[in-house]
């Protein structure tokens, strides 16, 4: 009988316990799933650029290969949503380590995604602003994608212009104008 007693008090304080650290404990939990899902990234800055140890070197490859992402984190109890842009490096190829045009690209496209990124972030901070106390998650994941699709179509006309060389400085000049703001 003894026994019992003491399981359920054990019980009744762990659950007392738990609810009471839940909010802490959520926290905790999806920081270290942020911080392993970003632990072999690059985070993007607008001081520290990309060079030449940041790509696997592939000699035999077409181009340079430049994977680049968003993350994205949001939370409903309080209004919470994060993003940043991110670059993985064991993704990444390169096949020439002196022609300085690869590494330009590479970071053209990488601040061409941070520039999409500030454009999602200013639409969440409208809606965070007008209050909007219930988004669904699926609308976090609708304008990630949106913002997504636009970069990569932006990205995608620079890969199709005739004269690249000129087309990358035009980009570059524009992303320089729009992360600036």
């Amino acid at each position: 009988m003894k026994a019992i007693w003491k399981i359920l008090i054990f019980g009744l304080i762990s659950f007392i316990l738990f609810t009471a650290f839940r909010p802490f404990l959520n926290k905790t939990y999806y920081n270290f799933l942020e911080y392993w899902s970003l632990r072999d990234k690059i985070v993007w800055s607008n001081v520290d650029k990309l060079e030449w140890s940041n790509f696997e070197y592939d000699p035999n490859s077409n181009g340079v290969v430049t994977s680049v992402g968003m993350s994205k984190r949001w939370n409903f109890d309080e209004p919470f949503f994060r993003s940043v842009t991110v670059y993985s490096p064991l993704e990444s190829t390169i096949p020439d380590t002196t022609d300085i045009y690869f590494l330009r690209s590479a970071q053209a496209k990488f601040d061409l995604l941070e520039v999409y990124r500030r454009k999602m972030m200013t639409e969440y901070d409208t809606l965070k602003k007008a209050q909007i106390k219930r988004l669904k998650s699926d609308y976090f994941d609708k304008i990630g994608i949106r913002y997504y699709h636009q970069f990569e179509f932006e990205w995608q006309a620079h890969l199709n212009a005739t004269d690249r060389k000129r087309s990358l400085k035009i980009l570059e000049d524009r992303i320089k104008e729009d992360l600036k703001q």
